[in-house]
């Protein structure tokens, strides 16, 4: 890579790094996640930088829209990755979960 492309593709990481803090904001708030936001950035930049170096011009989307679902996907694939339930388990968790706090407002305790 020469470097013209080098300057280009650090430009446009640089300019769309703000999607990547606009979406670990919005995943920790959705999930009450735990995880650092070090962390999260950290991951959702590496999305962010996959997504520029595979991102082709024929593509019917933007750069934007396609970098963000490549930073989601890399987000979620890591919290996956740390999950030690499968999805099914984990659905079943949150029911449980449900009826516990639907029960304790019907039951007042």
């Amino acid at each position: 890579m020469n470097n013209k492309l080098k300057k280009i593709r650090e430009q446009l990481i640089l300019k769309h790094l703000y999607i990547v803090h606009t979406i670990v904001f919005k995943i920790q708030k959705k999930f009450n996640a735990i995880s650092d936001n070090e962390d999260l950035i950290s991951i959702g930049t590496i999305g962010l930088i996959n997504a520029v170096d595979n991102y082709k011009t024929t593509f019917e989307t933007k750069l934007s829209t396609y970098a963000r679902s490549k930073i989601y996907g890399a987000i979620l694939d890591y919290f996956r990755s740390e999950d030690h339930l499968s999805r099914s388990s984990r659905t079943k968790v949150k029911k449980i979960e449900q009826m516990i706090s639907y029960l304790e407002h019907e039951l007042g305790r």
